[in-house]
This record gives C-alpha cells, structure tokens and sequence, in this order.
C-alpha cells in the first residue's frame, strides 16, 4: 500500500475533512478518502494506450463512445467507470466568482465537483488568479506551466484544454429546440470551471465510485496519516546517488493549518526508533535530530540522517518515502520528490 502526500504543496481542505490517496491496482489507480472515488492514475491514459491519437474529444463523444468502451473492456477490473461530476452548488445554476464563488468560475467550493477537488485539495493548487483586479494586472496567484511538477501521484495532466464533467449549464440552451448547448468544464490549466460549449474540445480523467477492491491489486485501506518532508534539506534538487555510500538529510517538517498547511504536525512527536527510509527502509543513523528551519517558514523542523546505500534507493526511482510512528503509536508516511545521476553500475532495486 502507498500513501501519496503532496511534498511543499497544501493539502488544506477548504471544508474540515483530510483527504488521502490510496494506491490501488499496481499503482494505476488511486483512491480518494474523502469523495469516496477512485481515479486513475494517468490523466490522458486514452493516449498514453494508445487507444486515441490525442485524448481530446468533445463531451457528448466522451458520454457515448468512450466511456463505455473503457467500461467494456472491463479495464483494470471495473465496468462501472464514469466522468467526473460537477455539484450545483449555492445559487441554482453555474454561479461565477473570481473570490470564494460556489460552483463555477474560479477559487470555488472544494466540493463544488470531483475535478476541482482533485485541483484545489489532491493537488493543492489555486486558481491562477485570487479576483478579478489580479486578472487585470496579469498578477497570478500560482501559475501554472508546462513544467509544473507537483502532480503526484498523477501523471499527464494536460493543461492546455478543459477536463470534461458530468453536468449541463442548464440555464443555456438552444432556444428553439430546448436542448443543452453547454456542460460544465474543468480547466487545469488555471483552476477555472466554466460553461463550455458542447462542440468544444476537452479530455476525460475517468472515476469509479468507491473504494477499488475485487479484480485491482490493493484491498487494503489507508492507515498512515500524510507528513511533509524535505529530502536533502534545503538542496533544491533533492539528489541522491545510489552508488556513493553516504548520508542523506530530511527534514520532517513542522506544519499548521493555521499558515495554509494540510495539518498541524509537531514532528517532535515523532518517536525516533520508528524511523525507515527508503524501500530497504534503512533506520536513522543517529537518534538525536538537527532542529532548525528547514523550509523557513519561521519554525522547527527535525532533521535526520539516513544511510544512501542501506535505503535501497536506486538510479531509475523519482520518489522516496518515510515511514515512522509518533510517540502515541500513530502511523505517519511522507514522500519527496528525488533525483539520481547516471549511475555507473546502473544499481537497480534487488
């Protein structure tokens, strides 16, 4: 079972649930603890399978064809996959607000639809721009580019079109015919849900209600609660070779919900003997932590050592995890991002 917690980004709810990833099926799915969904890992997997040149179809062909072909197939086990849902919130109909809005335009409701709670708490991210004067001025709150790394544990999100939800924008329609011109679409690319015309274009990230079991890998539930950590502290690239035995810093860093983090997390509660990093899950090298700033946001975090070629860790590995107890006995997890040079022995995991 992994544990996924978003490393310097916030998981901060904008309601007071905590939310967790569970890997599911090999890791090509992850379940969602909170909206009680399970997404697939790969956010563009139509392309990725080759099974469409693009990924990109409008709403109407993704309903009709595409979902139930998925479903079909019987893929990963599961006939009963679905595109993610928009929730009318507050005012009937699509509601626009640049500031704290309900169910459409920008910074909205957590739950206002599965995309945007994907976005906002999976991911941590904010709409690019907090109101309409940043807009103006082009000030963005959190831009988003081509390199943008912080979408683990998903990949190939694609920023340049909408994500497709289940819901019409009701209040537009051919008034002739009676019928919907518009859905509701997800723009990852600025956090922004709209009414988009059906002829538009977007791509389809498929759900499935639940918790993953029969015919998916994983049963088991998630059990650890998500801690940031910081692996070689304050070194921006996080870099390990595998092949140099030496000592790696991280940082357990002290979070609180009150400075926008996921949770409030005193990483002195931690009992040090619990400590395993890495997949060989190496113990810290010494028992008494560093205490300094790590992330300078002006409190204490605790910083151990961890032995590179007992932790397992290899040349091809992209992540690293921690695994530990507090005083109390309750199980914590963290993961960071890593990276590894070319390895002369081209060390691979045993």
């Amino acid at each position: 079972m992994r544990i996924v917690a978003a490393v310097f980004v916030s998981l901060a709810l904008m309601s007071t649930a905590t939310a967790e990833l569970c890997e599911r099926a090999g890791g090509e799915a992850y379940y969602d603890t909170v909206l009680d969904v399970t997404w697939l890992r790969d956010a563009n997997f139509l392309k990725t399978a080759g099974i469409h040149p693009s990924g990109k179809m409008r709403y109407g062909v993704a309903e009709t064809v595409w979902i139930p072909l998925l479903n079909n197939q019987n893929y990963l086990g599961i006939n009963t996959w679905r595109i993610p849902k928009w929730f009318d919130q507050g005012p009937q109909h699509c509601n626009y607000n640049w500031d704290g809005g309900t169910d459409c335009g920008w910074n909205m409701d957590s739950m206002s639809s599965e995309n945007w709670y994907n976005y906002s708490v999976n991911l941590g991210l904010k709409s690019k721009w907090a109101s309409k004067a940043d807009f103006d001025v082009s000030n963005e709150q959190l831009p988003w580019g081509v390199e943008f790394a912080n979408t683990d544990p998903f990949i190939n999100i694609q920023i340049e079109r909408r994500y497709h939800n289940v819901g019409y924008c009701v209040d537009r329609m051919d008034l002739v015919t009676g019928e919907q011109t518009h859905y509701i679409g997800f723009h990852y690319e600025y956090g922004g849900q709209h009414c988009d015309g059906l002829g538009s274009t977007g791509f389809i990230w498929p759900v499935v209600d639940g918790d993953v079991t029969e015919g998916a890998g994983d049963m088991s539930t998630c059990g650890s609660s998500t801690i940031a950590i910081d692996v070689g502290a304050s070194d921006p690239l996080n870099e390990i070779d595998p092949e140099v035995d030496i000592e790696v810093t991280v940082a357990l860093l002290a979070t609180n919900v009150a400075d926008g983090d996921a949770r409030d997390f005193d990483p002195g509660q931690i009992d040090p003997a619990t400590l395993k990093f890495g997949p060989l899950e190496t113990p810290a090298v010494s028992l008494a932590p560093a205490v300094f700033d790590a992330d300078g946001d002006a409190d204490d975090d605790f910083i151990y050592s961890f032995n590179v070629v007992g932790s397992g860790v290899a040349c091809e590995d992209t992540t690293v995890d921690l695994w530990a107890e507090t005083v109390g006995g309750d199980a914590v997890r963290g993961t960071d991002y890593i990276t590894t040079p070319e390895c002369v022995t081209s060390v691979c995991h045993p």
